[in-house]
């Protein structure tokens, strides 16, 4: 099951699969949460690809705890935090999120891309699932304990932060400071002319891109 998310004015919803499929789901509004699934004790195997559509005017938190995919369309803009997170294997596509803080999560093996303008973003990968950025932002933060990259070439920030204690490579593109600190394996390689402060006693590399 997909799911795509479109800004509007008002909240509505809308199904698109197989009828023996749409039956077999459920949506729940609880307050501002909204959640999709199957029936429970269901092996629904549909032979076209069942997407459920959201049309809502405000949105701060996307999770995904199954493998379908997530897709949101134009730009969604909040003067609050947005938290994006993926616990298993679907993806996340974003065009645009312009909010305060950009949090995005990866415990699994799913990716995430999104394109984004803030005031600061979190990173943090567990799993082995990628995330891509374009965009910008006044400070990123990234903390990879896991195997998954960070590729943040497009992501123009001021400062850029960065704990490597697993195997995770990071691409970064920063302005005025690079802060590293490499424990595990994975390597970061940046963009940019920023001053550096780095810290290896595990086996990753940095590596100036030209």
């Amino acid at each position: 099951m997909d799911i795509e998310i479109i800004p509007s004015d008002s909240f509505k919803v809308v199904i698109v699969a197989q009828e023996n499929i749409a039956n077999a789901m459920v949506i729940e509004t609880v307050g501002d949460v909204a959640k999709v699934d199957y029936r429970s004790r269901l092996n629904v195997i549909p032979t076209d690809v069942a997407k459920v559509v959201f049309y809502m005017p405000e949105l701060d938190t996307v999770e995904l705890d199954g493998s379908g995919d997530i897709y949101i369309d134009d730009d969604f803009e909040t003067e609050e935090n947005m938290q994006i997170k993926i616990d298993w294997s679907g993806n996340i596509d974003v065009e645009e999120i312009i909010c305060n803080k950009l949090e995005t999560t990866i415990n699994g093996s799913g990716n995430i891309e999104i394109g984004c303008v803030s005031n600061e973003v979190e990173t943090i990968i567990r799993g082995s699932g990628n995330i891509g950025y374009y965009g910008s932002c006044g400070v990123h933060t990234i903390r990879i304990p896991g195997s998954g990259d960070v590729e943040a070439f497009d992501l123009f920030t001021e400062e850029t932060y960065i704990d490597i204690s697993g195997s995770g490579d990071a691409f970064v593109w920063v302005e005025n400071l690079l802060d590293i600190h490499i424990s595990g394996s994975g390597d970061v390689t940046y963009k940019g002319n920023p001053q550096l402060n780095i810290d290896i006693p595990g086996s990753g590399n940095v590596i100036s891109w030209k």
